[in-house]
C-alpha cells in the first residue's frame, strides 16, 4: 500500500484493479506478522492530517480516501483473533463484495430495485404525491404564526430576566444568563401546531451548586402564585395549563400561551446546549433538499404518539428520532450527504462554543449558504464543500418522488431483523450491531448521546405501520391518502389477518424481476412470489373487492401494457442475508434466523423477543 496521497502513474502504466486483487498466500500463515487494520488506519490518518496542515493542500487520490474510510470503519477490530475470524469470512467472498459485506453501504443496484417498484406515472400515486405535498402546505408554519411565537419567546425572556425572578433565584446562588430556543420552531420543519421548546441557561454563583430542577421549581412557584407579575409581563395573553414534570428524565415546566404549548427546561452548561446545534443541523438538510421538509412533516403527523406526562414511553419514536432515521436512510442510499463528515467544522459540538451561534438568525436557519464555501476538501467525497452542495442538486436521485422516498424509508425500518438487532449511527452513517439490552429502537446520535429514541415502547407499531404503508404503495387504489392516514389511527397491524393490500403491485411488462432483491443485496423471496399474467389494462381492486380498470374508474392512464399479478397465499418469510451472517460472526455469535410475528391465542400480534442462540 502506498503511503502517499497521490495517484500519479508513469506513461502507459495501467492502475491495478483493486477488485481483482488477492491476498498472497503468506498472509494466511500463522507466522505472518501483518499490521492490524487499526494500525493501518493510524498511519493513513496521520498522512491525511499532515497533508491538511500544509499551506498548499495536496489533493488526495480516490484510492487513498477509500482505503482510509475502510480502515476507519474496521479499526474497531484491534486483536489478531478477531482479524483472523473476519478474514475467514471474507475468504469465501470476492473482494468487490466487501462494501456490502461490511455494511458500509448498500449494493448499487438495490436503490433502483426498491424505488422502481413505485410507479410514479400511475394516477393514484400522482394523487398521493399531491396530497402529501398539500399536507405540508397546510401544516407548515406561516410567517404570521412564526412572528406571533417569536413575540411569546420575547415575553418569556423578559419575564425570566425580571427582578421578580431574580429575587427568588439569586439567594440560591443561581443566575439566569439567557434563554435559548431549540426544537422544531427553530427549524424549517415547524408546523402550525409546533410547541415552543426553550432552555433556561443558568450558572452557579454561590458555593453550593444548584440543580436544574431547583431553578425550574422556583420559576414554577412564581409563575403559579404571582399572578400580578405574570399579568404585567404577559398582558392580555392567556397563560394556562401550568404543570411541572419533575419526575421526568429531563424536568420541564409546561404551560400554554394562547393555546400555544411551551416546554421550559434548564441547564448549567457553560456552552450552548447541543439541542440548539441539532436544530441547526436539521436546518441544513431542509436547505439542501426541499423534499426533506415535506417528508419530515408527513412522518411527524403520521407517527404522532399520544401519551401522558407520567408515562414517558410512546408507541412511536419522537419527532427528533424520526428526523434522524429519515436522515440516516437517505445517507445510507447516498441520496443526502453525511454533514457530520463533509461539514464537521459546522456541526461538531466542539466548534459550537459561542452563544451567538445558538441565536435563531439567518445563519442559523440557512447554515450552508454562508458557510459551505470553506475551501478544505471533504474526506469522503474528495471535492470541495461548494461542489458537494452543487453536485447534490444535480444528482439523479433528486428525481425521486416523495412517495418513492417514503417507500424507501418504510423498506428500511419495517424490517424486524434490522430494528431488533442493529442500531443507526448518525456520525458515520453506519448500521451497527447492538446489544439486546439496549432500547427497542437505538440511534447513536452526536447531540443526544443517551439515544433519542429511548422513549419508543417497542418496534411493533413502527414496523407494523410501515409494513402496511409498503403494501398500500405497491397496490395503488383510489383515496390512498385517507387509507394511509388510517393506518396509524386504527392500527390494523395489531389484529390477525388484517392485511387488505396485496404484497406486490402490478408492474410494467419487462420491468419486474421474478424475485425481489433482499434488503442488503441477497436475492431472496422476502414476500410472496407473484405469478405474472400479461393484461392489457391497469388492474386494481376497489373497496368492494371487484376488479376494475383505470378506464372504468374514470382515470385515463395510458396505453402501456401492465402485468396482472396473482398472489400466492403463503405468508411473508424473512431470511438471513450475508450481512446478518457477517454481523453474527463479527460480534461473537452464531448465525441466526428471524421469523414472522407470532400470533397469540386471541389473534393479536405479540412482540418478538428472538435472541441469538449459541450452539
Amino acid at each position: 500500500m502506498s503511503s502517499g496521497g497521490g495517484n500519479q502513474k508513469s506513461d502507459g502504466q495501467v492502475e491495478e484493479d483493486a477488485a481483482e486483487c488477492k491476498f498472497p498466500k503468506e498472509f494466511e500463515t500463522t507466522t505472518c506478522d501483518a499490521l492490524l487494520t487499526a494500525e493501518v488506519y493510524l498511519l493513513l490518518e496521520h498522512r491525511r492530517q499532515s497533508n491538511e496542515s500544509k499551506d498548499e493542500i495536496e489533493e488526495m487520490s480516490e484510492v487513498f480516501i477509500k482505503t482510509l474510510n475502510y480502515a476507519r470503519r474496521m479499526s474497531r477490530f484491534k486483536n489478531r483473533e478477531t482479524i483472523r475470524a473476519v478474514r475467514a469470512i471474507f475468504s469465501e467472498k470476492h473482494l468487490h463484495k466487501f462494501e456490502e459485506t461490511a455494511m458500509l453501504k448498500p449494493p448499487k443496484d438495490l436503490l433502483p430495485n426498491i424505488v422502481n417498484m413505485i410507479q410514479n406515472d400511475h394516477p393514484y400515486i400522482i394523487a398521493l404525491n399531491e396530497d402529501i405535498n398539500k399536507l405540508y402546505i397546510n401544516q407548515r408554519q406561516s410567517e404570521e404564526l412564526s412572528a406571533e411565537r417569536q413575540s411569546y419567546i420575547s415575553m418569556i425572556r423578559l419575564y425570566l430576566k425580571s427582578e421578580t425572578i431574580k429575587k427568588q433565584i439569586e439567594p440560591q446562588g443561581v443566575k439566569i444568563n439567557r434563554v435559548t430556543v431549540f426544537g422544531s420552531f427553530s427549524t424549517h420543519c415547524a408546523s402550525k401546531d409546533s410547541d415552543l421548546d426553550l432552555c433556561v441557561c443558568a450558572s452557579n454563583e454561590g458555593a453550593k451548586k444548584a440543580l436544574p430542577v431547583t431553578v425550574l421549581q422556583t420559576i414554577y412557584r412564581e409563575l403559579v402564585n404571582n399572578i400580578h407579575s405574570r399579568n404585567y409581563f404577559f398582558g392580555d395573553n392567556e397563560i394556562s395549563g401550568i404543570t411541572f414534570v419533575s419526575t421526568a428524565k429531563v424536568p420541564i415546566i409546561r404551560f400554554m400561551i394562547n393555546n400555544v404549548p411551551v416546554d421550559l427546561s434548564a441547564t448549567f452548561e457553560n456552552s450552548p446546549p447541543r439541542t440548539s446545534l441539532a436544530a441547526k443541523y436539521i436546518n441544513a438538510y431542509c436547505q439542501l433538499d426541499d423534499r426533506f421538509k415535506v417528508l419530515v412533516t408527513f412522518l411527524k403527523t403520521w407517527m404522532k404518539s399520544e401519551g401522558s406526562a407520567e408515562d414517558h414511553l410512546r408507541d412511536f419514536p419522537n419527532s427528533y428520532s424520526l428526523i434522524l432515521l429519515l436522515i440516516h436512510v437517505l445517507q445510507w442510499y447516498n441520496i443526502l450527504p453525511n454533514l457530520h463528515e463533509t461539514h464537521s467544522e459546522l456541526f461538531h459540538h466542539k466548534h459550537f462554543k459561542s452563544w451567538k451561534l445558538a441565536e435563531v438568525s439567518h445563519e442559523f436557519k440557512y447554515p450552508l449558504d454562508e458557510n459551505s464555501g470553506f475551501p478544505r476538501f471533504c474526506i469522503n467525497t474528495n471535492i470541495s464543500k461548494v461542489t458537494a452542495i452543487a453536485m447534490h442538486k444535480k444528482k439523479e436521485t433528486r428525481k425521486l418522488s416523495i412517495v418513492q422516498l417514503l417507500y424507501l424509508f418504510a423498506c428500511q425500518y419495517s424490517e424486524e431483523s434490522i430494528m431488533m438487532y442493529y442500531r443507526f449511527n448518525m456520525k458515520n452513517g453506519m448500521i451497527e450491531g447492538r446489544s439486546q439490552k439496549e432500547n427497542p429502537v437505538t440511534i447513536v446520535d452526536v447531540y443526544d448521546t443517551r439515544n433519542p429514541a429511548r422513549s419508543a415502547r417497542s418496534i411493533l407499531d413502527m414496523t407494523g405501520s410501515l409494513t402496511y404503508l409498503r403494501r398500500l404503495f405497491l397496490a395503488p387504489r383510489d383515496n390512498m391518502f385517507a387509507l394511509l392516514m388510517k393506518i396509524t389511527i386504527e392500527k390494523p397491524y395489531l389484529r390477525q389477518n388484517a392485511f387488505p393490500y396485496p404484497m406486490f403491485p402490478p408492474m410494467m411488462n419487462g420491468a419486474a424481476p421474478m424475485y425481489q432483491v433482499g434488503h442488503f443485496g441477497s436475492p431472496q423471496f422476502m414476500y410472496q412470489q407473484p405469478l405474472f399474467q400479461y393484461n392489457s389494462g391497469w388492474n386494481n381492486q376497489n373497496n368492494d373487492g371487484q376488479q376494475g380498470t383505470s378506464n372504468q374508474n374514470g382515470n385515463n392512464h395510458s396505453n402501456k401494457q401492465y402485468v396482472h399479478v396473482q398472489y400466492m397465499p403463503q405468508p411473508p418469510v424473512q431470511s438471513m442475508t450475508n450481512v446478518n451472517m457477517y454481523q453474527s460472526y463479527a460480534f461473537g455469535q452464531y448465525p441466526f434466523s428471524y421469523s414472522q410475528y407470532p400470533q397469540q391465542p386471541d389473534g393479536n400480534v405479540k412482540q418478538i423477543n428472538n435472541k441469538p442462540k449459541r450452539r
